[in-house]
């Protein structure tokens, strides 16, 4: 990425983007003197929902914090006109126009030195110094008092008033203060609510679910095997919409149980992607924990849907924090497969590069961030994660945004999730509506194309049944054969669906204004999408014993990011920023709009209630909270998916 490429039809982000240098000057506040200012981006009221913060307790003052220290940037008037024009130069370019200066970093690593912390690195690009220390250490530099507190269900550490540091030490923000607000991963992938089958079952299809689904399901069998006709009452997943249904008396005009797992030669056809088949791409993910056989799975899978075996693999992990990453192949490292498998089964030729976090933690994953982005390895960067946005100001967004920034002006391409719990007001595993809606970031970073979710069942012929949003209810019906008595099922895991909204925080991009509308000037999500909703999933490797169903926006961010990927290497195209490209497809055969389906007509059978033997339905989008599917641009599936010539046309 030697040579400058200015994008046509030029993008103009809004100043409210919060590069951490150009909101210094609204983070300082006044402190104790004249000589020292407190960062109120890095203290408690910059948390998400801090109202609701409960203090339990003076944190111990031996345990150990990771701290990231930000300096300004030189040069940023001329980052942001790159920004704005999609101008795209090598990171050594950058580091020359931009990095922060090597006087400033001494001066923040001398003062750290001084006062107790351990410098563990220094990033000139981004303008970090990173740092570790004892609370005890962190309380008297700072000149705060760390506290363990819980917010929501959450909790964690967070200290009781902003740091204060000296002013001529020009520090912007400092992240890491608060281990209270982690990351998560989609209740899909926690919950995994998917159809299990076993690889040397015989050859029949069954809904069977892991053990820590909701649902259970006897019987076991493998892909692509003749299955029991629809009309029989039977708890089979369907290679077609419609092949099976374990209920007689039907809610929903049309209905089945859900698909099997596509095979990744099954999702290429999706997306028309089989030109993606050459492409030498790299592909990276940025995630935490490491699932040390991923490779092993990966490749396990690939075997049984005969696919191509993933040859390159790069795992670029640390050392994993086990109070966050306990082992198990049900939890976290399911994330880690479905990223890593789906990124592989629509670019089987690309490099995949793993970048595991210790935890979900602030600093945790802005180091793993700078360093995937400092890499520079990588042609894309898939996230499937979030949480609640901050405001624009806040040190972990400030400094996010930093990096995000150098990504998209050094070609590297970002993705994330846009969540799995609708609009955001309905706590995981809550019983209904129980707070504002609260957008997700990192889908709302302008540097980020948010990816939300849709459902596509394929018909008998193997071409998509129908496409919708992925936007749904759960209904709890105790007889199979009789529609009376079905009740409403509470809410909880992933029974909402993709995530989408409105920005608090951040600005409408130019690359929105025109295509969403409205009576906000906000920044909006989703920007595309995928096929999320588990009743149409990859067929996925968790465990090495059998094929899941996967689902979730977890799926379709790594499945957009790779699709990208190839485009890119198939080009030659140098773009960053991803997401004004798609609005320049708006209207083409290459993304296409999902349309609404026709209201209350397609459901499927999820799985049998443990305690009652009910069966629990899912009526396919069938909203249960403010989001919703409709022509143009919506909520929940963004401008739609990739389709016809995508690879080709796209970074125009």
């Amino acid at each position: 990425m030697k040579r400058r490429h200015v994008a046509t039809g030029a993008v103009a982000l809004t100043t409210a983007i919060a590069m951490a240098g150009a909101g210094a000057t609204m983070a300082h506040a006044a402190g104790n003197g004249s000589d020292k200012v407190r960062l109120t981006n890095s203290g408690p009221t910059a948390l998400p929902n801090h109202s609701g913060l409960r203090t339990l307790g003076v944190a111990s003052s031996s345990q150990s914090l990771q701290l990231s220290i930000a300096v300004p940037l030189r040069n940023e008037a001329l980052l942001d006109s790159m920004l704005a024009k999609g101008t795209v130069i090598s990171p050594a370019q950058y580091e020359r126009l931009f990095g922060a200066s090597p006087a400033s970093l001494k001066k923040v690593a001398d003062w750290a030195k001084d006062n107790g912390l351990k410098v563990t690195s220094r990033d000139a690009s981004n303008g970090l110094v990173n740092v570790s220390a004892p609370v005890r250490t962190v309380n008297k530099a700072f000149s705060l008092k760390m506290e363990r507190v819980a917010l929501g269900a959450h909790t964690g550490l967070a200290p009781n008033s902003a740091p204060q540091l000296p002013k001529a030490l020009g520090v912007t923000s400092v992240s890491g203060l608060s281990t209270v607000t982690t990351r998560h991963t989609g209740p899909v992938a926690k919950n995994l609510k998917k159809t299990k089958v076993a690889f040397d079952a015989p050859k029949r299809n069954t809904m069977n679910s892991s053990s820590r689904s909701p649902f259970a399901k006897s019987g076991q069998g493998s892909l692509g095997g003749k299955t029991t006709a629809a009309t029989a009452t039977n708890g089979y997943c369907s290679t077609y919409w419609g092949e099976n249904l374990a209920v007689t008396a039907k809610k929903f005009p049309s209905m089945s149980n859900p698909m099997c797992g596509y095979s990744p030669q099954q999702a290429v056809k999706l997306y028309n992607a089989s030109k993606g088949q050459t492409a030498k791409s790299n592909v990276g993910v940025l995630l935490w924990c490491d699932d040390k056989s991923a490779l092993t799975k990966a490749n396990q899978i690939s075997d049984h849907f005969k696919y191509p075996r993933l040859a390159s693999y790069h795992n670029e992990s640390v050392a994993e924090n086990p109070q966050y990453c306990d082992g198990d192949p049900l939890g976290v490292y399911a994330e880690q497969n479905m990223d890593i498998q789906t990124s592989h089964y629509m670019a089987p030729q690309a490099s995949v590069y793993y970048y595991g976090a210790s935890a979900p933690t602030d600093s945790a994953l802005l180091t793993m961030f700078s360093k995937a982005v400092n890499d520079h390895k990588v042609s894309t960067l898939s996230m499937s994660w979030g949480g609640d946005e901050a405001p624009a100001s806040s040190s972990f967004q400030t400094q996010f945004n930093r990096i995000a920034a150098k990504a998209s002006v050094t070609g590297i391409s970002l993705f994330a999730s846009s969540g799995d719990m609708g609009d955001g007001s309905i706590e995981e595993n809550g019983t209904g509506p129980s707070r504002a809606k609260t957008p997700s970031f990192p889908a709302t970073s302008p540097f980020v194309t948010a990816v939300g979710g849709t459902v596509a069942p394929l018909a008998q012929d193997g071409s998509r049944a129908f496409t919708g949003g992925w936007s749904n209810t759960l209904w709890d019906q105790p007889n199979p054969a009789s529609t009376s008595g079905i009740t409403q099922f509470p809410f909880f895991g992933n029974s909402v669906g993709a995530g989408g909204g409105v920005s608090k925080a951040y600005n409408q991009p130019a690359w929105q204004k025109g295509v969403v509308t409205g009576s906000t000037t906000k920044r909006t999500f989703p920007d595309v999408s995928a096929i999320a909703d588990p009743a149409s999933g990859l067929g996925l490797n968790f465990d090495g014993s059998g094929i899941y169903a996967g689902g979730g926006t977890s799926q379709s961010s790594p499945l957009v990011a790779a699709l990208v990927a190839d485009s890119k290497a198939l080009t030659g195209r140098k773009v960053g920023n991803a997401a004004p490209y798609f609005y320049k497809l708006r209207g083409t055969s290459n993304i296409t709009d999902v349309k609404p389906l026709t209201a209350g007509k397609y459901g499927t059978v999820a799985g049998q209630l443990r305690s009652n033997g009910h069966y629990v339905l899912e009526g396919l989008e069938q909203p249960a909270d403010s989001l919703r599917t409709k022509a143009g641009w919506d909520n929940v599936t963004g401008l739609g998916e990739p389709s016809g010539s995508f690879l080709t046309s796209f970074g125009k």
